[in-house]
């Protein structure tokens, strides 16, 4: 029903192809980071609204642009960071910050 209101444009179906990758990243710093927090949720929730609009603002652009090739001419001209980051962001969460907070998490017990 939206194609069809809006339009079928290339932009829209690159940036929510997007979408489940920032969202595996959002996932995995839910699950290791947010659920052992106690009082400081609150930080960490203001860091992840930021994060989230960085990526809406980012991934958007296809929805402003609309077309394939201004869309990718945007993208590479910030060198495509919003889709390089999210692997460097996921396996720092797995590789990194997951240890991190099991030895944090042992240490307080």
């Amino acid at each position: 029903v939206s194609s069809i209101w809006h339009g079928v444009y290339a932009g829209y179906y690159l940036s929510l192809g997007s979408v489940p990758f920032v969202l595996a990243v959002e996932d995995l710093y839910e699950r290791i980071v947010r659920r052992h927090l106690d009082q400081k949720t609150q930080s960490y929730d203001c860091l992840a609204w930021f994060m989230r609009f960085q990526w809406f603002s980012y991934l958007g652009m296809g929805f402003q642009l609309l077309s394939i090739d201004k869309t990718m001419r945007f993208w590479n001209s910030v060198f495509y960071i919003g889709h390089w980051v999210l692997p460097v962001f996921y396996l720092l969460g797995l590789f990194v910050v997951r240890p991190l907070v099991r030895i944090v998490l042992k240490k307080e017990n």
